[in-house]
């Protein structure tokens, strides 16, 4: 493929077939050959509103955590915390020959933003949060993790999801 291919492919449907739009257009005629099958997948924009509104409202919870809460330096680890206490998150398992030989590397494992890391007994596991990126989350997967990780931050500061929202629509 080019390097100068779009990142995603735009069709119309257009009397019973899809047309390639703008640029999509150019670069199929150059890509593809008369002829070819090319599989395709659906791809829903994300609402930026909605987005926003989501950020919005995870600032708003840090905002509002007390003072005395130190495990939430930004409302960027909020979030990322959120997301693994959420589920959306990849998890690494690592199996020591002993609970000391398990602390150990858990310690060498670091403490990173959107990083939880558990030792039980002679287990390590490391949960790192996904990301939310357009490219790595669909529209209908991020408005689960939206919902989902709203309810966990919620929870944490013991306010309605709702409340939140609105609260967050109004610093909007």
């Amino acid at each position: 493929m080019s390097s100068q291919s779009p990142r995603l492919f735009r069709f119309m449907w257009r009397d019973g077939v899809f047309v390639p739009d703008g640029r999509t257009a150019t670069f199929c005629d150059d890509e593809f050959g008369e002829g070819e099958i090319v599989t395709f997948e659906r791809h829903e924009e994300r609402s930026t509103a909605s987005h926003n509104h989501y950020f919005a409202c995870i600032a708003e919870a840090w905002n509002n955590l007390p003072e005395t809460d130190e495990r939430f330096p930004t409302a960027e680890s909020l979030r990322k915390w959120a997301l693994i206490r959420s589920g959306y998150c990849t998890e690494n398992t690592i199996a020591a020959d002993s609970p000391e030989q398990a602390r150990t590397i858990a310690a060498f494992m670091g403490n990173q933003e959107g990083v939880i890391i558990v030792v039980r007994d002679n287990v390590v596991k490391r949960y790192t949060a996904k990301s939310q990126s357009m490219k790595a989350m669909n529209k209908a997967e991020f408005g689960r993790s939206k919902q989902d990780v709203l309810d966990t931050i919620s929870e944490l500061i013991q306010v309605k999801r709702k409340r939140l929202e609105e609260f967050a629509g109004k610093s909007a």
